[in-house]
């Protein structure tokens, strides 16, 4: 059997079987998609051309709508901004008090605090407010 490539246009078929020296024209009377019913026939015989996704159906099939409402498409989106903007708020709660623990070296009474490295205090202090602004972010059951 020659044939067109799979394709996704179910009316038409395009195709030759050749048998021996016999050539039989094949077009889109000659062809049963899937799930098709064959009836009235005491026998037939049947050759699969295109299997699994290439079948003419498969290459129709498009993906299912989403179920999501409006609500939780705009819920969602408006999580993510203030996810987003929580995390900015950390990074700069973290910069700034990187920024103070570097001019906090030179005091000599703050013993433990002023010998800790910059980065150290950095990303504690980022992490503390990541947990203490974790509130923003809204909670709702679906």
């Amino acid at each position: 059997i020659t044939c067109e490539p799979p394709n996704n246009r179910l009316h038409t078929f395009k195709g030759a079987l050749t048998f021996g020296e016999t050539k039989v024209p094949l077009d889109n009377r000659q062809v049963l998609l899937r799930g098709a019913q064959l009836r009235n026939t005491k026998s037939v015989f049947g050759v699969a051309v295109y299997t699994g996704h290439d079948t003419k159906l498969m290459q129709n099939a498009t993906d299912p709508p989403s179920k999501q409402s409006r609500m939780d498409a705009l819920m969602n989106r408006a999580v993510v901004i203030i996810f987003c903007f929580q995390l900015t708020l950390c990074g700069v709660a973290a910069a700034y008090a990187a920024h103070k623990q570097s001019s906090l070296s030179s005091a000599t009474y703050l013993n433990r605090i002023a010998h800790d490295s910059v980065s150290y205090t950095g990303g504690v202090t980022f992490l503390s407010f990541l947990i203490l602004l974790n509130v923003m972010i809204p909670m709702y059951s679906a």
